[in-house]
């Protein structure tokens, strides 16, 4: 079944289409940061904790250290404000952040780390030349 027809079905989105959604934003900010910022490439990455796993592989991975609710992204780069800055990608701004996300905004707030939630294109290029400009 195609995510169209399981929309159709159950009035819907699949959720593999979100995520796709999602993860095309993420490769195009990833992609347009990298160009217009090459001196910080190797301080901006994903974090590789999406996607569906079977139980074992999801057991060991947690014991391996990988921890629900981290942001998609992180950017090792300081400003007089932040240590850095964690960045959680939506599909569109009806996504709400889960109840972990939430946890690990107010974890690293509390360790000084700037956090946002970013809907689009144009609202991670203003948040990525406000943070870096400053």
């Amino acid at each position: 079944m195609t995510a169209k027809e399981y929309q159709l079905k159950y009035g819907k989105q699949a959720k593999r289409k979100r995520q796709k959604i999602e993860e095309l934003l993420q490769i195009r900010c990833i992609s347009w940061f990298r160009s217009e910022y090459p001196q910080y490439a190797m301080n901006y990455f994903a974090v590789g904790n999406g996607g569906s796993r079977n139980a074992i592989e999801g057991a060991n991975l947690k014991r391996a250290g990988v921890l629900a609710g981290v942001s998609d992204t992180i950017l090792l780069v300081p400003n007089p404000y932040y240590h850095g800055l964690c960045i959680e990608f939506k599909k569109d701004y009806k996504s709400k952040q889960t109840d972990n996300q939430i946890a690990f905004q107010e974890a690293v707030d509390k360790r000084n780390y700037g956090y946002s939630v970013i809907h689009d294109f144009e609202d991670f290029k203003k948040l990525i030349k406000s943070y870096i400009l400053i």
